[in-house]
């Protein structure tokens, strides 16, 4: 809060002698006249000074804002934060609830203290915002705007309900864990959002129930987006990619294990790994793989994983994607995202065509069912589609 100095007119002062008042004898008006306009003048001068330093404060150095060229850009025009209402927690902040001034939707506004970064984290913070303002999709997180102050960045996005990690914690038929329906749906909607990204060759890199938002319509329709590109990384086809990033646990073993990595290195399919034990973690309440010990003596019971009782309920197709397609060591024998979307356990679900069309009403947007009618036509080289080409 800051305080305006005003500078009022006022009668002429008495002249003070020998600390008694004389009113009679008082300066001349055109004398006093020049000295409240010089009084003023200083006064305008500190105010503008303190104004300034406040303006400097709330204006940032650096931005990107999504919206029209002619509209400000600076934060304290666009949002409200309310630091009030904590939504999360990073590396580096807090993400706090807010909202846009001009209409009031709401936002997630992340707080990022610089003096706890260092310069490689600057790096990646603003790399994640210069990812986020290229990407349109339905399944990806909507970038809104960044702004770097002297002591904080604020990374603003849309809001939205929970996270897959909440959601799953959260549900009690069966406890902590989801259904097949649900997992499938929830695994379809995420692969569609990944081969978008790699076919913009980015690979995300820290696929994580964490890091995947979801929203919940009426009827329980959920609407899955992928969120937090702070590890994502540019990874054309035939190149590899050398430098560790990610969550351990979802980490495939060209990721994790160092001399593989060293000697390997890795490129996109480390997000079809994550996918794999994301839709593990999902059906079962537990990781296939402990962080903490060695992945490489884990990598031979991957077919033991699968005679667990809890995999008796479920069907061999996702047996299948699981073990052969996804959950696959080798990283050149592991299927891409453009193959998974048309593996038979998505394909031959009828569910999940029936909860596609249902989110697809919800957003009034089409593009997951569009994957179901290449399949029905038996087009080999699918078309690209609105994967492909960024979505309004």
């Amino acid at each position: 809060m800051h305080v305006r100095i005003s500078c009022r007119s006022q009668s002429s002062p008495s002249i003070i002698t020998n600390g008694t008042s004389d009113n009679k004898s008082v300066a001349p008006p055109l004398l006093v006249a020049i000295y409240q306009k010089l009084a003023c003048l200083l006064l305008d001068t500190i105010n503008e000074a303190v104004q300034s330093k406040n303006d400097r404060r709330m204006r940032s150095s650096f931005k990107m804002v999504r919206g029209p060229e002619n509209d400000s850009k600076d934060f304290a025009d666009l949002y409200d934060m309310n630091e009030k209402e904590i939504l999360g927690m990073g590396r580096f902040g807090m993400v706090f609830g807010g909202t846009m001034r001009r209409n009031g939707v709401r936002v997630a506004i992340k707080k990022i203290q610089t003096a706890e970064c260092s310069q490689k984290d600057r790096e990646n913070i603003e790399q994640e915002a210069a990812y986020l303002f290229q990407l349109n999709h339905p399944g990806i997180l909507k970038f809104e705007g960044i702004f770097d102050f002297e002591q904080h960045i604020f990374l603003v996005t849309e809001r939205l309900d929970t996270d897959m990690l909440n959601f799953i914690l959260s549900n009690t038929n069966p406890k902590a864990r989801l259904n097949e329906d649900v997992t499938r749906f929830l695994a379809f909607q995420l692969v569609a959002a990944i081969r978008y990204l790699h076919f913009k060759n980015i690979a995300h890199c820290d696929l994580k129930p964490d890091n995947v938002l979801i929203n919940i319509f009426p009827d329980d329709v959920v609407h899955l987006k992928v969120g937090d590109f702070g590890y994502a990384r540019t990874i054309h086809e035939h190149s590899l990619r050398y430098t560790k990033v990610g969550t351990t646990a979802y980490l495939p073993p060209e990721v994790s294990h160092d001399q593989w990595r060293n000697a390997r290195g890795y490129n996109k399919t480390v997000d079809m790994w994550a996918i794999g034990v994301i839709i593990f973690v999902s059906l079962t309440g537990y990781f296939p793989f402990h962080e903490e010990v060695d992945i490489l003596p884990q990598l031979e019971n991957i077919p033991k994983l699968f005679q667990d009782d809890l995999f008796k309920e479920i069907t061999d197709e996702v047996k299948d994607l699981l073990r052969y397609r996804l959950l696959v060591p080798d990283a050149g024998h592991r299927m891409h995202s453009a193959g998974v979307i048309y593996h038979d356990w998505f394909q031959k679900s009828q569910n999940l065509l029936k909860s596609c069309k249902q989110l697809e009403e919800c957003l009034e947007k089409k593009w997951l069912t569009l994957f179901f009618e290449e399949t029905d036509s038996n087009t080999n080289v699918p078309a690209p589609t609105i994967e492909e080409s960024d979505s309004n």
